[in-house]
């Protein structure tokens, strides 16, 4: 029996084995992966390869020496179309990108997406969208680009060829996506066809691909990098599925056939073992915004630069007083001491809040209370934590930027008599 026979019968009680030592089913894929695609001509060693699992599956940090965070640079390409329905890949554009940030020590993630239509500087190229860069100069002048673009160097780069969510949802067995709305569009010349209904429900491949390229609505490519961000946070849940193990061979054969990447087999594996309790509610996910613009004929998005330099300080340079600049925090005096009120005040316009006054609160409080809305709820305990309090457990979610609400209790005239100035 050859090495190959070998691990496709083996594959899934491997998983499961690998899943019973506490490393995940997608840790399994890559690990596996490692070892039925090692490169033709490299002797099989067993004590090696255990070896280099030992090392990733206890000792990840050691794969990316001297970092603690690394930006991972990641493109989806479009579709073209031949005369005889073929696709090809010549000359195509990147249809998605996103920044994702990943914290070693603390195993935390961001992600940023890029929308496609940004105006921006293209080295040797000049000004066009930023999309245009791959067909210009492949995944080199993308990353020249979008190094110059942030100001901050990606470290790595994953590139999702064509096909690949289709390959990669169908070989999960599909995931389960809250449909937002009805969605029905017909591209005959691009095969893009949308029919989705609203609601919670199990989706294919083929209409996962079509929920994330949806941009047909008043949204347009916002819109359409939402859901392809909650698309991402659906794939991951369904990957922290101990289920997952059982399609091992699937994954690989998905894996193969649709991604490139720098990252070495091991480090992704290292990297799976790391992040595989990552919540997919814990991700932050946040887009680079900018304004409609018409120059030449041509529609562009213009960034905004204040806010896009506040985005890469905070999710892709750990920056954490920049998320503080992106949060509303109205305080209301619910202590009877406007002179203890602007003490609170004062404390969070120092961590870089943005402070409003909001009048007298309708009753007294003991405790200093926070509550809020928008679509990180973490603003709240960021709020919490520089008042000392405990964080309430009221929040809305939406789609905006956190507002954050505290009624200022007798708990700060306490603290504002001992550690205001005198």
């Amino acid at each position: 029996m050859t090495r190959q026979q070998f691990f496709r019968r083996a594959l899934p009680a491997l998983g499961l084995l690998i899943l019973a030592v506490s490393i995940t089913g997608l840790a399994a894929l890559y690990y596996v992966c490692r070892l039925w695609n090692s490169p033709k001509g490299k002797s099989y060693t067993p004590a090696q390869e255990t070896r280099e699992l030992i090392q990733a599956a206890f000792h990840p940090e050691q794969l990316f020496p001297g970092q603690t965070r690394i930006n991972i640079l990641c493109m989806g390409l479009d579709r073209n179309w031949t005369n005889h329905d073929l696709p090809y890949s010549r000359g195509t554009r990147t249809d998605t990108m996103m920044v994702v940030s990943l914290d070693l020590p603390s195993q935390r993630a961001w992600v940023l997406s890029v929308p496609r239509d940004l105006r921006v500087e293209i080295p040797r190229h000049g000004f066009n969208k930023i999309n245009d860069a791959y067909c210009l100069g492949g995944v080199d002048l993308v990353r020249a680009t979008v190094d110059q673009f942030l100001g901050i160097h990606m470290d790595y780069y994953v590139l999702v060829k064509l096909g690949a969510v289709q390959h990669f949802v169908d070989a999960i067995n599909g995931i389960t996506v809250d449909v937002e709305k009805d969605m029905d569009y017909d591209d005959n010349w691009g095969q893009l066809h949308i029919h989705l209904k609203q609601g919670v429900q199990h989706l294919n491949g083929e209409q996962v691909e079509g929920y994330m390229r949806f941009r047909h609505d008043a949204e347009s490519d916002i819109g359409r990098m939402r859901r392809q961000q909650q698309t991402l946070k659906a794939v991951l849940a369904k990957l922290q599925s101990p289920a997952v193990a059982f399609r091992v061979p699937k994954l690989i054969a998905a894996f193969n056939q649709s991604i490139q990447t720098d990252l070495t087999r091991d480090q992704i594996l290292g990297l799976a073992n790391m992040f595989h309790q990552v919540r997919p509610e814990d991700v932050i996910t946040e887009t680079i915004p900018g304004r409609d613009v018409m120059l030449g004929g041509i529609s562009y998005l213009e960034p905004l630069e204040r806010r896009r330099k506040i985005l890469v300080d905070w999710l892709l340079r750990g920056e954490e007083t920049a998320a503080n600049r992106l949060t509303t925090v109205k305080v209301l005096n619910g202590c009877n001491s406007r002179k203890t009120t602007t003490w609170v005040l004062q404390q969070l316009a120092d961590q870089e809040f943005r402070v409003i006054y909001a009048g007298r609160a309708s009753e007294k409080r003991l405790i200093t209370r926070i509550e809020g809305r928008g679509r990180h709820p973490d603003a709240a305990q960021r709020v919490a934590t520089a008042l000392q309090v405990e964080a309430g457990s009221q929040w809305e979610r939406d789609q905006e930027d956190p507002v954050v609400t505290v009624i200022v209790g007798q708990d700060q005239v306490i603290r504002a008599q001992t550690e205001g100035p005198t």
